[in-house]
């Protein structure tokens, strides 16, 4: 997209945010950032093309009616973007596209979207201009209220790198069960004890909401899970459990190859060789998994 065209988008947004009665609310921001470049004496003589560098984002948003919103974002790095910022920022293009329908508990966004599962450990798509950082995710992101406790959100589409985009598409799936909410709703005078098992599968948010149950509730929780998934590496949930517990209970078990303390645990393949990359999460039954000790998970996977 050459300059010319983008300002007749420019000018028609503007005409149409301003006659037309479908966009009653208009926004618009302008940031830029720019630099020009010296020698310096400790750093060394400047060898790059062209001294004078700039990063520049125009966004406009626009409520259409009380149910559609529309958002754009034109960015132009000419003659350069600054330093250290990815080669694939250059020129001048539309960046970003979005719109979104909101009705009661339904939000459908087409377009490029920025959206996080639980704490981010599993997707997390953001802006940050001062990084230049924008890996929106350009497609479809459907997100639904069942009820003040559980919601869902399901997605499809391709991360934005530059001005382009990934080959491969990214389909997640999302659900958010709120425990607090859940259980003062629901509470009853027979209710005297929460037991919770596979605790490592909750994030973070769901972990403090069962501390919020005994701490304002007063009716307390049991939970039960390993630390460690088939990497060595700390269950979201359960790395929150171990800040937040008031107590901590090891329920001990045998190395399925020794007769030492099992700590850890390796993932087998349905050959029964042992796999040290894939999916944190896979649903399994017992020949899937086996308990092992430090030392053999150390010879086993060779990542510690």
């Amino acid at each position: 997209m050459n300059k010319k065209t983008i300002l007749i988008l420019f000018i028609f947004l503007y005409n149409t945010t301003s006659y037309s009665q479908l966009f009653k609310y208009t926004t618009a921001s302008f940031n830029s950032f720019s630099a020009y470049y010296l020698d310096d004496s400790k750093t060394g003589d400047f060898n790059e093309n062209n001294r004078f560098r700039s990063n520049n984002y125009l966004n406009i948003k626009s409520n259409i009616d009380k149910n559609w919103n529309l958002e754009l974002q034109v960015e132009s790095y000419v003659p350069n973007s600054l330093l250290n910022y990815s080669p694939n920022f250059k020129e001048t293009n539309l960046s970003t596209f979005n719109i979104a329908y909101n009705k009661n508990n339904l939000n459908i966004s087409i377009g490029n979207f920025y959206e996080q599962f639980g704490s981010g450990m599993t997707l997390r798509s953001w802006e940050d201009k001062n990084l230049g950082i924008n890996n929106s995710i350009r497609g479809l992101n459907t997100k639904y209220r069942i009820n003040d406790e559980f919601n869902i959100t399901a997605l499809i589409g391709q991360q934005k790198k530059g001005f382009k985009y990934s080959k491969g598409y990214i389909l997640g799936f999302d659900s958010e069960f709120d425990f607090y909410t859940y259980v003062k709703t629901n509470q009853t005078k027979n209710l005297h004890c929460i037991l919770i098992d596979e605790v490592q599968f909750l994030n973070k948010d769901q972990v403090i909401q069962i501390g919020k149950v005994t701490d304002t509730l007063n009716i307390p929780a049991m939970c039960y899970g390993i630390r460690t998934d088939f990497r060595g590496e700390l269950f979201e949930g359960s790395k929150c459990l171990l800040a937040l517990a008031d107590n901590l209970v090891e329920l001990k078990t045998v190395c399925s190859m020794c007769s030492r303390k099992a700590i850890m645990v390796v993932r087998l393949d349905k050959d029964g060789k042992v796999l040290t990359e894939g999916q944190k999460i896979q649903i399994g039954g017992n020949e899937t998994y086996q308990v092992v000790c430090r030392k053999h998970f150390r010879s086993l996977t060779k990542l510690i």
